[in-house]
């Protein structure tokens, strides 16, 4: 009898405690992955928009440069892919923002070809980007967007939204 209890206590094997701990801590581990996995896809769009921005406007600035004038849009914002002349002469491609592809489009507005101005779409959601990140780019706080449009930004404001480039009396000068 007591040959037969030893022999069972010695299999190999985890007990369910072990078990428990072991699930408790993979769950843990793959929680804190997912988050700082969110955010670094987050941080990847805002610099795929900074770069998308800037690529637009240099493309505009060599549109200018060859014409004399900037591209055409008179009326309201129209999609980059609309306005005639840019790609591929000036840029490859027009690039679609990162988070909504297709859906949203970078918008396009010149009333006389001698400004501009380039913006994301307004739909963007402001979780994308908080307002304390927003502020760290000024250059890209488009002033209509936020309720400012004597182009001073609102430190106050929990509520700043907007991505632009721009161009004389469409932009600020910050």
């Amino acid at each position: 009898m007591y040959n037969n209890f030893m022999s069972t206590r010695n299999k190999k094997g985890f007990t369910l405690i072990e078990l428990l701990v072991t699930i408790a801590i993979i769950a843990i581990l793959a929680a804190v992955g997912t988050v700082v996995y969110s955010s670094t896809q987050k941080s990847a769009r805002i610099s795929k928009r900074l770069q998308d921005l800037n690529a637009l406007k240099t493309a505009v600035e060599l549109y200018k440069s060859t014409t004399g004038q900037y591209p055409l849009q008179a009326g309201s914002f129209q999609c980059m892919r609309l306005v005639s002349g840019l790609a591929p002469a000036y840029m490859p491609t027009i690039p679609e923002d990162p988070l909504t592809g297709d859906t949203y489009c970078y918008q396009y507005y010149s009333e006389d070809g001698n400004n501009y101005k380039v913006r994301t779409s307004p739909n963007i959601t402001s979780a994308e980007m908080t307002s304390n990140e927003f502020k760290q780019q000024p250059g890209l706080i488009d002033p209509e967007k936020d309720g400012t449009p004597d182009c001073n930004i609102d430190t106050t404001s929990t509520n700043i939204t907007g991505w632009a480039v721009y161009s004389g009396s469409l932009g600020c000068a910050y």
